[in-house]
């Protein structure tokens, strides 16, 4: 099918979709005027302040004249203002503002990840987004939906587009015609490698198993595929190898050759059955020279898997340009290795202006997204962000992703630091070595880590890895840059080589923590950013495998979700349990009458869906240019079905949207809960209310206390513990919450809460 054959719901071509949506002016068109904020005095140290969009709209949506010009503009429901409504202006500006954000968690694999950018596009049109998270590869395109909103009133920095134009500038970069070709070459069709799959060259230890994947799975099968494998394989061969290759083979030919001619000048033989000898002596000749082939190529092949296993990383692809192989750090391709890419690209959305030439480029870090700008840091602007690490209501852009310590067995939020309740701001104590950092991110990364890390290296102890190299902390949370954080999130195990971070918990030294896919420890729930009455919608996009390239589930009085997919074989049943991994939670999210409202399932992507996703060229990272632009147009419908959604007029309302509509549904479905909490703990109150009037703080807790209390002390807090069991279970039992408040309530499923 042709790569034009998607198309959105007007009927465009994808290729005219993108064009359209890197039009700046389509993501500020709601700010009612210029608000961009006038230049700062930058240092030579950092890049120079660009308006923040979290800011620029906060202000925007807080005028009056915005106000009006919003529903001048938009004519929807959920800008009106009556009288009996919301009496108080002060009232209005900050349903205006709650109006326009929202939240997005991106999930699943990278179908899903490269099908969000063009989803983040329709929906910022009218949206702000204020949290944003994601796992696994899915990390990389959330950084760049939050950084895209930091820059989405900011000028372009000379090198690419920022803000959200610039997302769109991304999809075009990965579908750009020419964008396919050998390594050094150009165009399409000379069977060379799509330009996603060009962005993960080989680790520089790891080229012959990279080769052997990349021939088994680019796309193109049959003889092609065996003959690209044997192929790789002697590529890996060392000279002497080849030699003795060349050997076997010559002496096959000449070998077969002598005897034939032998037979044939022997009286001992007849013609005649000269034809009938000759064959199964060229065959036995060949068959030995295979085998002798075989053999050493199963050498090379043992060799290459032996050293991959006792490489420091497990994966193919370092991801950075020191450490990949020459080919790739030589600049060899116009494509650069991953992570190199990837930190370019979060800068350039988010406004960050390039190096000048004496001085390497700014990484952009998390207080850079907290604040809503980029620039020089004031005293307050420090005690702000020291706040918004355990307040992330005050973070102007909040990005959460996780990862997954493997040495430790247990996942993270990132960035570092972070903990949502105040005054416990947690310091894991994990170290960095430059060394070890600049194998899989770029060295100016590194290199601001090490300027930015608190006080001298942390430890006499050196690296683990490298015993020349000291170790450093890593920078506070709100220091550090978001393409480290993304690093760890989105290392897929085998593929993405695992990131070393250090700890020193004893007197045995330092020792290695490996870092990988947080989607290994469970990944980020569709529901981490969600609270239980939520101010704005918090949208989330993961994959299913059903009959539809898009589904939008709707939004609450319809039956729930209900895919279903064959499982036959063993291919089958990898994909139903990766597809299974993968989207789960969000189908079980698309299937709760509270949440389903905001989720889209971009079912087929793995391989089985209709509107011309079915049957895609090239799997995983080989997606090529047409795959590509088919999923970022499925995106975009869903994008554009959601938004459409949460901005139009409720059924049968002349007063609410549907944005109301679902903030009510979350009410009435809160209130059942609180009220089983209330009928729950009057069942319980008379152990707890004992528990309050007599336990005495131990030792081990006493230090919870500010100032610490003395061991064996009651509770200060007993009698107003005791007073709030005693009203919350009142509330159920003759207080507010003594009705029925499953009568008008959405339908609960207890399976709800895997989700």
């Amino acid at each position: 099918m042709g790569e034009n054959s998607a198309v959105d719901s007007a009927g465009e071509g994808p290729e005219a979709l993108l064009d359209r949506y890197r039009s700046p002016e389509r993501y500020t068109a709601f700010l009612a005027g210029p608000t961009q904020a006038g230049p700062t005095k930058a240092g030579p140290e950092s890049p120079r302040v660009l308006g923040g969009v979290a800011a620029e709209l906060a202000d925007a949506l807080n005028s009056d004249d915005a106000g009006a010009a919003e529903a001048g503009a938009t004519g929807g429901p959920a800008t009106v203002d009556g009288p009996d409504e919301r009496p108080d202006p002060a009232d209005a500006r900050t349903d205006r503002h709650a109006d326009r954000s929202c939240g997005l968690v991106v999930g699943g694999g990278l179908d899903v990840a490269l099908a969000t950018p063009l989803a983040a596009c329709a929906l910022a049109e009218h949206f702000v987004f204020r949290r944003v998270g994601g796992t696994s590869a899915a990390a990389v395109t959330a950084a760049a939906v939050a950084t895209a909103e930091l820059g989405r009133s900011a000028p372009a920095t000379g090198t690419a587009s920022a803000g959200f134009a610039g997302l769109a500038d991304v999809v075009g970069w990965l579908t750009a015609k020419g964008g396919e070709g050998r390594e050094g070459g150009d165009g399409e069709g000379d069977g060379g490698l799509p330009r996603l799959a060009r962005l993960f060259p080989p680790a520089d230890d790891a080229a012959t198993l990279h080769r052997l994947a990349t021939a088994v799975l680019r796309p193109g099968g049959g003889r092609g595929r065996g003959l690209r494998a044997a192929a790789a394989v002697l590529a890996g061969l060392d000279v002497g190898a080849r030699r003795v290759v060349t050997l076997l083979w010559a002496g096959a030919v000449l070998g077969s050759a002598g005897v034939i001619v032998a037979l044939w000048r022997s009286s001992q033989v007849s013609g005649w059955l000269l034809p009938f000898v000759a064959v199964p002596l060229v065959v036995t000749f060949a068959l030995a020279a295979a085998a002798g082939t075989a053999l050493l190529g199963g050498q090379v092949l043992r060799r290459a898997g032996r050293d991959a296993l006792e490489t420091d990383g497990w994966g193919l692809v370092s991801g950075s340009a020191e450490g990949s192989g020459p080919v790739a750090a030589a600049g060899a391709d116009d494509v650069p290795p991953l992570f190199a890419w990837v930190a370019d690209r979060l800068d350039d959305l988010a406004g960050v202006p390039a190096g000048d030439g004496h001085a390497e480029r700014y990484a952009l870090t998390f207080g850079d997204l907290w604040l809503g700008r980029v620039g020089r840091r004031t005293a307050a602007d420090v005690r702000l962000l020291r706040r918004a690490a355990v307040r992330p209501e005050l973070r102007a852009v909040d990005l959460v992703l996780t990862a997954s310590d493997l040495s430790a067995g247990r996942g993270f939020l990132l960035p570092f630091g972070t903990a949502e309740r105040p005054g416990q701001l947690v310091t894991t104590g994990y170290l960095f070595c430059r060394t070890c950092l600049i194998g899989v991110l770029p060295a100016r990364v590194a290199d601001q880590l090490v300027l930015l890390s608190p006080g001298a290296p942390a430890i006499a102890a050196s690296c683990p890895r490298h015993p020349d190299q000291p170790l450093h902390r890593l920078p506070e949370p709100w220091d550090v840059p978001v393409v480290l954080a993304v690093r760890l999130a989105a290392s897929v195990p085998g593929l993405l080589r695992a990131v070393p971070l250090h700890r020193a918990d004893d007197e045995s030294g330092p020792r290695t923590h490996w870092f990988c896919d947080g989607a290994v420890t469970g990944g980020l729930p569709p529901g981490y950013l969600d609270v239980p009455l939520p101010s704005r919608p918090t949208f989330s996009f993961g994959p299913a495998t059903g009959d539809e390239a898009v589904l939008v589930p709707d939004q609450d009085d319809s039956a729930p979700v209900s895919p279903w997919r064959p499982v036959r074989g063993a291919g089958g049943l990898a994909g139903a349990v990766v597809g299974a991994a993968l989207g789960g939670r969000a189908l079980l999210r698309a299937q709760a009458p509270a949440r389903r409202g905001g989720t889209a399932l971009l079912g087929g992507l793995l391989g089985d869906g209709p509107d011309g996703l079915r049957g895609t060229a090239g799997p995983g990272v080989f997606r090529t240019r047409a795959d590509v632009l088919r999923l970022a147009a499925a995106g975009h419908r869903a994008g554009t079905a959601l938004r459409e959604r949460f901005t139009a007029a409720d059924d049968g309302s002349a007063v609410h949207g549907r944005l109301d509509r679902y903030r009510w549904v979350r009410l009435r479905t809160a209130l059942g809960r609180w009220r089983e909490e209330s009928l729950a703990l009057g069942v319980q109150g008379p152990l707890y209310t004992d528990l309050a009037l007599g336990y005495r703080v131990p030792a081990g807790l006493a230090s919870w206390f500010d100032p610490p209390l003395d061991a064996g002390s009651a509770d200060p807090a007993w009698g107003d513990a005791l007073a709030a069991m005693t009203h919350l279970r009142s509330l159920a039992d003759g207080g507010v919450l003594d009705w029925d408040t499953d009568w008008g309530a959405a339908p609960s499923d207890p399976h709800d809460a895997l989700g």
